[in-house]
């Protein structure tokens, strides 16, 4: 899936890696009725084995969603970076910093 670089584990007990920070996926997770936890680099998943399947499938679209990218957050990022590396350039050339 988008946003994730393994999974591990047996049954219901599973590891996933993120490519996004664990913590930020767990914060999302929580944020949307989901209780994860965090072992490692890995978002942790520790569900009652008898969970209902409608239960499970909505917990699994919340996991997936939190694990990807927004591509819009990553754009602004990437802007940041470049007006802010652009401006202390151009200071700096000028002499003014």
């Amino acid at each position: 899936a988008e946003g994730v670089n393994s999974i591990s584990g047996k049954g219901l007990m599973l590891g996933i890696e993120t490519v996004k920070d664990a913590s930020d996926v767990i914060a999302e997770c929580r944020k949307n009725g989901v209780l994860v936890i965090k072992a490692k680099n890995k978002v942790r998943l520790l569900p009652a084995l008898n969970i209902p399947d409608e239960l499970l499938e909505k917990a699994v679209d919340v996991i997936i969603n939190a694990c990807k990218y927004n591509l819009l957050v990553i754009f602004i990022n990437t802007i940041n970076i470049f007006n802010h590396f652009f401006f202390d350039y151009f200071f700096i050339l000028k002499g003014t910093k």
